[in-house]
């Protein structure tokens, strides 16, 4: 009985590892054929000299040479044109290699196809259009050119919490036009992007719109972040671009310790497609600009945890006053409640409370002022002990989700309030 089960248990995966390859590079037979000193398999000869692999011909190059060449032998790869993908595991074992050459033809690369080596600086041809995960090896490169158009193919058991191809890289060059789509897979100290963009140029190794007023992509590996002096916007996914893992984690790439805002700052918009992407790590917010509006606050402090906002909330410029646990801006925008009081009585200057301001605090009641204008996304989402709300008449607005999971009913809400998608979501 216990045979027969292994036997099966081995067939599914043999299936299981046939269809994957199949996906990836087509079939995966092998027709291996040894020539004297050539390697052939499928229309790949390969050939093998003082330290130096050479691969020619047309189709996939497969592990094939190591069954007559010793993987540790190996100290150099040349791939001619004509070759159109490196394989799974291509390279698995052979850690003395510390040069590969790939051609244009090459347009897939597949999972851990590099292995783990000594190559340091390494070229992936713009005709590159897919990789698997950790395609390019387990290494960390001083210098690796590749393109920005490239799609990431992820294992099902995937490692959601470190980097997507490499493991990291002190300058990032890239040979196509820069994609924001792919910010977790630009993994490095410094990313360059390429001399022909048309809409984003590197300053520092820094990613900005091209006229360099707007920040797009702060380097990963980062830990004293400086914007430039000149930019006026930044995107709170130039900061905070994460990964869900699959025990709906939040990972986020660059973890900073400390972040300067110049003076020419004058908006922070929110564009992340999540509202609880923190870091998790302190960090040391210096910000030099008196410009920043409430509602630009707000979007920056969701990018902190709870102690990391107490020490912003006492920066001169952040211009924000703790009344009662309330962190509210000079404009009037409570950004945070950082009590736990059952009921509360937002303050008279406030005309709009921000995203997740008391997001899953045990409020039972709250009384909003005369001036309150708008409500934020998430606001008071996951409060589960709120049922009473005694609402302003001139609410213009709730943001989604902001009663999400209390016991708050829409149809007490004012007739004239525009109420967002899902703002009363399970309540």
């Amino acid at each position: 009985m216990k045979k027969i089960i292994i036997i099966n248990i081995y067939m599914v995966l043999l299936i299981s590892s046939m269809i994957f390859e199949t996906n990836v590079f087509g079939s995966n037979k092998k027709n291996t054929k040894i020539l004297g000193k050539v390697v052939t398999n499928n229309n790949v000869d390969y050939s093998f000299e003082n330290g130096e692999l050479t691969v020619s011909g047309t189709g996939v190059m497969d592990n094939s040479f190591a069954e007559k060449y010793n993987k540790n032998d190996i100290k150099s790869v040349i791939i001619k044109e004509g070759i159109t993908g490196i394989s799974d595991d291509c390279f698995d074992e052979c850690d003395n290699i510390a040069n590969i050459k790939i051609p244009k033809s090459v347009t897939k690369i597949g999972h851990f196809a590099l292995g783990c080596n000594d190559i340091k600086e390494i070229v992936i041809p713009s005709t590159v259009k897919e990789i698997g995960e950790k395609g390019l090896g387990f290494n960390y490169y001083k210098k690796v050119t590749m393109p920005a158009t490239i799609k990431v193919n992820y294992l099902k058991y995937e490692e959601e919490d470190r980097p997507a191809l490499y493991d990291g890289a002190d300058e990032l060059y890239l040979n196509t036009q820069y994609n924001p789509k792919i910010k977790n897979v630009l993994y490095a100290k410094n990313i360059y992007t390429y001399s022909r963009d048309k809409k984003y140029r590197s300053k520092n190794g820094v990613v900005y719109t091209k006229n360099g007023k707007t920040l797009v992509q702060v380097p990963a590996l980062r830990k004293n972040v400086v914007i430039r002096k000149g930019c006026t916007t930044v995107l709170t996914s130039a900061l905070g671009y994460y990964q869900l893992t699959s025990d709906c984690e939040i990972f986020t790439y660059l973890n900073p310790s400390s972040i300067t805002i110049p003076g020419t700052v004058k908006k922070v918009k929110y564009d992340l497609n999540r509202l609880d992407v923190t870091f998790k790590k302190r960090v040391k917010w210096k910000l030099k600009t008196k410009k920043l509006s409430g509602k630009s606050i707000e979007n920056l402090c969701l990018l902190m945890n709870k102690k990391n906002k107490v020490e912003f909330f006492k920066l001169k410029n952040a211009k924000i006053k703790v009344k009662k646990k309330m962190a509210v801006t000079k404009d009037g925008v409570l950004v945070s409640y950082l009590g736990n009081a059952k009921s509360v009585k937002i303050p008279k200057n406030v005309k709009r409370i921000g995203k997740m301001a008391f997001y899953r605090k045990h409020l039972k009641k709250v009384v909003f002022n005369k001036k309150l204008k708008y409500i934020g996304a998430s606001a008071f989402e996951l409060c589960i002990d709120l049922k009473t709300v005694k609402w302003n008449k001139k609410l213009r607005k709730i943001g989604e989700y902001a009663f999400a999971c209390t016991y708050v009913k829409k149809k007490t809400i004012p007739k004239k309030t525009k109420v967002e998608k899902n703002a009363f979501w399970r309540t």
